[in-house]
């Protein structure tokens, strides 16, 4: 599909109803969706006519996307932090006292966080 084609496509699937549309993502991905928002389904079927007209990820890209797939899931737990309402007391009186320890939600510093090995 060249390029002027799958703009063209595009263009044609903002003018398509949702029912048009989920009948078209059936025709696409083979599969039929419960999904009724229009924009959703603009942008998957969007997506899929681009991957087809332009090529998808390089080699590089799906390795290293199934590395990321296959590595552990960093930053799904909220442990360590804090949650809203276990914030330890603010220090001094009135307005103006500033607490002695950083912001919860702040990091005070700029190292990067990495997952612990296995």
């Amino acid at each position: 599909m060249k390029a002027m084609t799958w703009q063209r496509a595009f263009a044609a699937l903002e003018r398509m109803t949702t029912d048009e549309l989920r009948r078209k993502y059936a025709e696409v991905f083979g599969e039929e969706t419960n999904g009724r928002n229009t924009a959703w389904l603009v942008k998957r079927i969007a997506w899929w006519l681009q991957v087809q007209a332009e090529g998808g990820l390089s080699q590089r890209g799906r390795q290293r996307a199934e590395e990321l797939a296959d590595g552990p899931t960093c930053g799904s737990s909220r442990a360590g932090r804090r949650s809203a309402g276990a914030r330890p007391p603010a220090s001094g009186s009135g307005r103006g006292a500033k607490s002695p320890t950083p912001h919860p939600r702040r990091r005070s510093d700029t190292t990067s966080v990495s997952c612990p090995s296995p």
